[in-house]
């Protein structure tokens, strides 16, 4: 892949037209519109987005005694020769792992890659921005104090999670076609929810969506096998 680190620049969060998210304990807003909210179970990954160039996974992970489940590390697969790694950590400056390289991002200087034909990433101090043929992904690393008792004494524990916005959809791109995820489902049709468990969302159940990494793109709607096989 291509480096280039820009000393004293920092990227502009453009208000682009919001078309999907995954924010919190994660409420989804689908990519042709809709709401709907998912129960993960925590230390389960799950497939986000998949299409036939492009593998996004998650880890559910739980914040403190709060109910509910969050985005945790994520795994990234460009065309089967660029992976990216994005680990949950409480660290003030960001972390990836490109095809096994640690890269850390402490500054306000930003650091860009070239992964392949249509993809380029952006790294700073707490956001990662991923240019893809189809769409612009922006994950942020949010980091959340709480406070435990421990015999009698009270304690400082940091958590964090990420949250991911999607904006800039191009639909006449090839890239997009047979998508499929969590989100990636709601490409071509708008996400009717029915309940907290993909009903009138998710094809099949939500089991059929979990992977055993964060890097491992086989699971029943897998579209890179299907691409690979012909």
């Amino acid at each position: 892949y291509q480096r280039r680190v820009h000393g004293n620049l920092r990227i502009r969060r453009i208000n682009l037209y919001l078309r999907a998210s995954i924010l919190g304990d994660p409420h989804f807003i689908g990519l042709s519109g809709g709401k709907y909210s998912l129960n993960l179970i925590p230390q389960h990954c799950y497939v986000i987005f998949s299409s036939s160039r492009f593998h996004w996974n998650s880890c559910a992970i739980q914040v403190g005694r709060r109910s509910g489940s969050y985005l945790g590390s994520m795994g990234f697969m460009i065309d089967n020769k660029y992976s990216i790694i994005l680990p949950n950590t409480t660290s003030s400056s960001l972390c990836v792992i490109i095809n096994n390289e640690k890269i850390f991002c402490s500054s306000h200087r930003s650091i860009s890659f070239r992964l392949g034909a249509g993809f380029q990433l952006h790294l700073q101090r707490k956001m990662m921005l991923l240019y893809t043929p189809c769409f612009l992904l922006r994950i942020e690393n949010h980091v959340r104090l709480h406070y435990a008792s421990n015999g009698g004494i009270r304690r400082k524990n940091y958590y964090s999670h990420f949250n991911a916005v999607i904006s800039s959809v191009d639909r006449s791109e090839a890239f997009c076609d047979h998508s499929h995820g969590l989100i990636g489902i709601t490409m071509n049709k708008p996400a009717q929810a029915k309940g907290k468990h993909g009903e009138g969302v998710l094809e099949g159940n939500l089991v059929d969506y979990e992977v055993f990494n964060i890097l491992d793109t086989n699971f029943k709607y897998n579209n890179i096998s299907k691409k690979n096989n012909k």
